[in-house]
């Protein structure tokens, strides 16, 4: 049977990678364990796990999509109207649309907006997850101390630049414990951090098999295995039951994605009272020019910092909903020197400079940096 995608050359190299990952059938059985959290994500119909085996005798021959490369798979999520299925490839449910297989395999148009960014910055993503697998055991040390200090959420903090917005963000979500949260988008460091935390179930989504498969090892390592999922999907659509979640969290991920599509579907999967945080860019002219005279921070396909118009369909779709500005001024000086030197201050030193930074007396419009913070 054929399996189709983007992951190409980008996502092969996560076996030598990430080799400590659970293999072949136990990491399939895990997964298949959360099944009943699954939807499909064009649909929002369940999912039901089958070999392919016996797909093909319930349903017959199943197509990918016009283009897809082919590869072997052995399992199989099929729609409960036996027309379509989603492959699972090393234990992680693919669960993007265009990657399904269809009795009829209609044609994709790859540009469209839901996921046109997800396939182009694919092979970045992917390389930069593997690459991030030598370094896997800094980030366990990173957590473990962390847990150690049992100081929410200052002991959690990870981004330096946006330390303030992010300590923002992590505050207004509250405390982790007995709750189930989503990490939308990223390798799932911040998903394991809040399991760490005493989160009780803690999910990732995101376009990028590597990354998938990273947040499993490293939740693996740390004795989570149990209480931490991973579905290859993206915001746009997400494939998770409606109303499951009490958080969704996103650093960095937001910008990059459709919001009139993505802030619909986290709030259709967060419980009533649930809430969304996310930590961001903003388009300010020092980031515009900044960014021509040094360039980016990551030589990604696209970089899109969040603007008034882009975050208007989360505004309007949430039942509170608010914007807190971060860093007007010195944050871009900071990220320059960063750029120059190849070294990057802590976080507790961002939280002291945004200190400074946020006095100036500047409209709030022009900080770059802000935290994103909605509750249905």
């Amino acid at each position: 049977m054929r399996c189709l995608n983007g992951w190409s050359s980008a996502a092969t190299g996560a076996h030598s990678t990430l080799r400590g990952i659970q293999g072949g059938s136990s990491a399939i059985l895990k997964f298949m364990s959360a099944t009943e959290w699954l939807r499909c994500p064009a649909t929002g119909l369940q999912l039901r796990e089958i070999s392919t085996h016996e797909a093909g005798r319930a349903v017959g021959h199943l197509q990918a999509r016009e283009g897809a490369p082919s590869r072997v798979i052995e399992r199989l999520l099929l729609r409960s109207d036996d027309e379509v299925a989603y492959p699972v490839v090393d234990g992680v449910p693919i669960l993007l649309t265009p990657e399904a297989l269809f009795v009829q395999a209609p044609v994709f148009d790859l540009t469209d907006v839901r996921w046109a960014e997800a396939y182009a910055e694919m092979a970045f993503y992917n390389y930069s997850a593997q690459q991030a697998g030598s370094s896997l055991p800094g980030a366990v040390a990173e957590i473990q101390a962390a847990a150690e200090q049992s100081t929410w959420p200052n002991a959690w903090l990870d981004a330096p630049y946006d330390a303030a917005s992010q300590l923002e963000v992590l505050r207004y979500l509250g405390q982790p414990t007995d709750k189930t949260i989503l990490q939308l988008g990223g390798h799932g460091g911040h998903a394991v951090k809040m399991l760490a935390a005493g989160a009780a179930q803690a999910w990732l989504v995101t376009p990028m098999l590597s990354e998938a498969l990273y947040g499993i090892e490293l939740a693996r390592v740390l004795g989570f295995a149990d209480r931490f999922h991973a579905a290859v999907g993206i915001a746009e659509q997400i494939p998770l039951a409606d109303g499951m979640l009490d958080a969704v969290y996103t650093g960095g991920c937001l910008h990059h994605m459709a919001t009139e599509y993505a802030g619909p579907e986290i709030y259709r999967v967060l419980k009533t009272g649930g809430r969304f945080g996310a930590v961001e860019p903003w388009q300010t002219s020092l980031h515009k020019y900044g960014t021509r005279l040094i360039g980016k921070r990551e030589a990604n396909a696209y970089c899109r910092p969040l603007t008034s118009e882009r975050i208007e369909p989360m505004r309007t779709t949430f039942r509170k909903f608010s914007l807190e500005h971060h860093a007007p001024i010195l944050r871009y000086g900071a990220l320059a020197l960063q750029k120059l030197t190849k070294h990057a201050i802590t976080p507790r030193t961002g939280l002291r400079l945004t200190s400074i930074d946020d006095r100036f007396p500047l409209p709030r419009e022009m900080g770059g940096s802000i935290a994103v913070l909605a509750e249905r």
